[in-house]
């Protein structure tokens, strides 16, 4: 079998493989409809980032508490960004300062949330192939904004076969930054407290208070 003619039967196979796998607007109504059931998670995960201008790199963990009616945490080494629904926090380590304002759901935030438990129908999903790790299928499938005026070029998204867990989340912004996530571990429906979503001001912090 000459060289050429391996590459065109490997991309066949792939086109073929992909062509009998779901669409990737089956993936995310799939995706909807178990998450539909989940009330909260908390979601260990590994972030970087790799700045599209200076292509500065930065590595990082973090753990994601998340609650329906727009209640999340997320917390990292750098920062903690917190809101009950109502009221939002901002918490630099660095700056060691505090920003407080009203929540306001922002359809261009790039946040681990948004694309792990509640990817709308603002985007376009398309399946760009399919992986096999741990002997499951991995579908890679690719999000691009309706909107043209959106601050996220694209995303994409690792989802297993069967389960319908999301183990890495890839979203680059206009300006060709790079966020990567990926998932360590997930834990459903465990009973996370409403006081998780509130914010205590540290000692010794400045606030700006926006409200």
């Amino acid at each position: 079998m000459s060289y050429n003619f391996l590459r065109i039967f490997v991309f066949l196979t792939l086109v073929f493989e992909i062509a009998l796998s779901q669409t990737g607007g089956e993936i995310i109504e799939r995706l909807k409809k178990k998450y539909a059931s989940v009330d909260d998670a908390v979601v260990k995960f590994e972030q970087k980032v790799k700045y599209g201008v200076s292509k500065f790199e930065q590595s990082f963990s973090g753990t994601l508490y998340f609650k329906k009616k727009n209640k999340y945490r997320i917390e990292t080494e750098e920062q903690v960004v917190v809101t009950d629904g109502n009221t939002s926090w901002l918490y630099s380590k660095v700056n060691k300062q505090v920003i407080i304002d009203r929540y306001k759901e922002d359809q261009n935030a790039v946040s681990p949330d948004k694309f792990l438990f509640s990817i709308s129908d603002e985007y376009i999903p398309v399946v760009l192939k399919v992986e096999k790790v741990d002997n499951k299928k991995v579908y890679i499938v690719k999000l691009t904004p309706r909107n043209e005026n959106s601050a996220i070029e694209s995303a994409k998204i690792w989802v297993v076969d069967g389960d319908w867990d999301v183990t890495k989340v890839e979203i680059t912004d206009v300006n060709g930054t790079v966020t990567t996530y990926d998932v360590k571990s997930v834990k459903l429906n465990s009973g996370v407290k409403d006081d998780v979503f509130k914010f205590v001001v540290p000692p010794s912090v400045k606030v700006v208070d926006l409200r």
